[in-house]
């Protein structure tokens, strides 16, 4: 290789390969295979000892070329003569003391470096629970009420979460603390019918590792409970009487006819009565409060937001001429002690599962006990019909190794 990739800097004596990308490759390719230590092989008691050329006496000497040192040769044949199975001997081998390697000297299987994953898990998904039945994510909540999140698990550690609402706090800021808390993934979500809810999720834990193996893995079940309601925001209902010249604006005796929350009451105003003798007749009605505002209105407000009120008489002569006619400020206000629709858990999670994997092959699992989640003494055993004369057992399934074996 030297020979023909020579390079003559000062003539034109080049190899016939000289600058070929194929030869430099292959000089690379020779390299490594001279530095590379050879695995698998168990060396006075210990296993898997990495095993040099150098050890039998091949050396590569400055030039690049090789050489052979006799003395090293003798020592490691005289020291440690196990080390010349990698020079006579196939062997396959796991860096797992759980899987043990087994091949006949006329196996198929690939050498190299082949990944083994015991109990995989396969397309697993997260529980999720909701709470619909919002009017909006602007509404208030009731404050205190708390909601607990709790995680049951089959194969990793069930949790328990919880948030309780504070005074003042809207839906959209709840949301926003329970998609804070570790595992909890929270969102407001609007559907296409325009109803608006929240959705919980808690991710699965050890999605890439079983650690309590059954055959098939129902995954978590989230399980959400506690109460939520909506507070009430609304304003009293208010109506204005205006236009008045001031407070002691004579009022003519005139009947009038008001309803509050269901309830009419008739009455007529006092002779050469003013407008602060009108604000004290309606006043003791009950249900509503009367006040002159600004010297020139006259504000009939609902003592609560259920409560509706209205002057059937809708309005009131003056005595100076004309009328103060009624202006509805604030329109009624139903109470709504819960909006809130319902608190739904949804936890068909039956589409997980477990697998063994082996990056070669078509290899098949066979259980000497038949039991998927302990197995045995005998372990179990996996062959592949593309590879006769190629197995290997190991004898713990709740694990996760990277196995290497092949040919050396």
């Amino acid at each position: 290789m030297a020979a023909l990739g020579f390079v003559d800097a000062n003539g034109d004596a080049d190899g016939e390969l000289a600058q070929n990308s194929y030869l430099r490759s292959a000089e690379r390719q020779f390299q490594k295979l001279i530095s590379t230590p050879i695995l698998g092989y168990t060396v006075s008691g210990e296993r898997n000892r990495k095993i040099h050329f150098v050890d039998f006496g091949v050396k590569t000497a400055r030039d690049g070329t090789l050489v052979f040192d006799q003395k090293t040769f003798d020592r490691t044949f005289a020291k440690e003569p196990d080390k010349f199975d990698a020079l006579t001997l196939n062997v396959q081998y796991s860096d797992d003391p759980n899987v043990q390697v087994f091949a006949t000297a006329t196996s198929t299987m690939p050498t190299g470096e082949h990944q083994f994953t015991n109990h995989q898990r396969v397309s697993p998904t997260s529980s999720t629970s909701s709470i619909s039945g919002f009017r909006s994510f602007n509404d208030v909540l009731v404050a205190n009420s708390t909601i607990r999140f709790r995680s049951t698990s089959q194969h990793g550690t069930s949790r328990d979460l919880s948030l309780t609402t504070q005074a003042g706090e809207t839906v959209a800021q709840f949301t926003t603390r329970l998609n804070a808390l570790a595992d909890l993934t929270a969102q407001t979500v609007t559907d296409l019918a325009g109803n608006k809810r929240i959705a919980f999720s808690i991710p699965q834990p050890n999605q890439g590792t079983d650690t309590a193996v059954d055959a098939v893995d129902t995954g978590d079940t989230l399980t959400m409970s506690g109460s939520l309601s909506n507070a009430i925001t609304g304003v009293a209902q208010i109506h204005d009487y205006r236009n008045f010249n001031n407070a002691n604006e004579t009022i003519p005796q005139q009947f009038m006819s008001i309803r509050v929350g269901g309830n009419t009451t008739n009455f007529t105003t006092a002779v050469g009565g003013d407008l602060n003798d009108l604000r004290i007749q309606l006043n003791n009605i009950g249900g509503i409060s009367a006040q002159i505002v600004g010297g020139t209105t006259l504000r009939l407000s609902a003592n609560s937001t259920g409560t509706v009120l209205a002057l059937l008489t809708r309005s009131i002569t003056r005595a100076s001429g004309g009328t103060a006619t009624e202006v509805v400020v604030a329109n009624p206000v139903t109470a709504v002690s819960n909006s809130i629709g319902a608190m739904s858990n949804h936890n068909s999670q039956t589409n997980e599962s477990w697998q063994d994997v082996v990056d070669v092959g078509n290899f098949t699992r066979g259980d000497q006990n038949n039991n998927d989640s302990n197995t045995g003494v005998g372990g179990a055993t996996y062959s592949s019909p593309s590879y006769t004369g190629f197995q290997f057992v190991t004898t713990v399934t709740r694990l996760t190794v990277s196995s290497m074996w092949g040919e050396v």
